[in-house]
């Protein structure tokens, strides 16, 4: 389903004529979807850690305190303890706190086994800043971008052309934008935000592809086998 569809399928719940074009419509009431369907993008989009949103991103250290690259031009969040030293076969620390990253710049320069890193200013810097160049580190992220052009490659964080498709399920983004449009006009859109409500709430709980089976059965969990390459604490050399 594209921007026209989506809007297509609003206005035939909301008994309106349905439009053949979105973008370049002069109706006032296709603009005001136009304008919802991006609204219900970029919220529905922030409501939850969409698997289709989810990239990775892989870059080379720098050598300095600034990771070149750290950051993709997407970059929306980051997804908490996933990023490692591929180099190193280890896991870097953070992101620091404010108060944790002051910590580390007051204290003498040194070097750490296990640098920690800190997204501020839009660009991911690591500590200690003598991090060896060239080695290869890699994240997960949730990505800004929750559209995608006709062309099937181009990416963008809202709808620009009447052919541009939704990564976000649009049956519930034809259910956002019927509850906004009623809101807007001053009808009654309880019901339709209840339902809407709701979708989103089993939207969230199925999204992540399946979760891991519990099993409390004895046995060595799959982490275990990397363990004595990832150590936390103190090790020996």
């Amino acid at each position: 389903m594209s921007l026209l569809t989506i809007v297509q399928g609003a206005c035939s719940r909301l008994a309106i004529p349905v439009p053949t074009a979105v973008v370049s419509s002069t109706n006032s009431q296709v603009a005001q979807l136009f304008s919802f369907a991006n609204k219900e993008g970029v919220e529905l989009s922030a409501r939850a850690d969409w698997q289709a949103l989810t990239k990775e991103q892989v870059f080379l250290t720098s050598g300095t305190e600034t990771q070149t690259g750290g950051l993709a031009s997407d970059y929306g969040h980051y997804l908490l303890d996933s990023m490692f030293n591929r180099s190193a076969i280890r896991k870097l620390a953070g992101p620091l706190t404010p108060y944790e990253w002051q910590a580390e710049k007051a204290m003498p320069v040194y070097t750490a086994v296990d640098p920690a890193f800190r997204i501020r200013g839009n660009s991911l810097l690591f500590t200690p800043s003598n991090v060896t160049a060239g080695q290869t580190i890699a994240y997960e992220y949730i990505s800004l971008n929750w559209v995608v052009a006709v062309d099937g490659t181009t990416y963008k964080p809202a709808f620009t052309a009447d052919d541009d498709t939704s990564l976000l399920n649009e049956p519930v983004m034809i259910d956002g934008l019927v509850w906004r449009f009623k809101a807007a006009k001053g009808f009654e859109y309880g019901q339709d935000f209840t339902k809407y409500e709701a979708e989103v709430a089993r939207l969230q709980a199925q999204d992540a592809g399946g979760r891991p089976r519990m099993n409390l059965q004895y046995g060595v969990p799959r982490a275990a086998v990397y363990a004595a390459n990832i150590p936390i604490g103190d090790w020996p050399g």
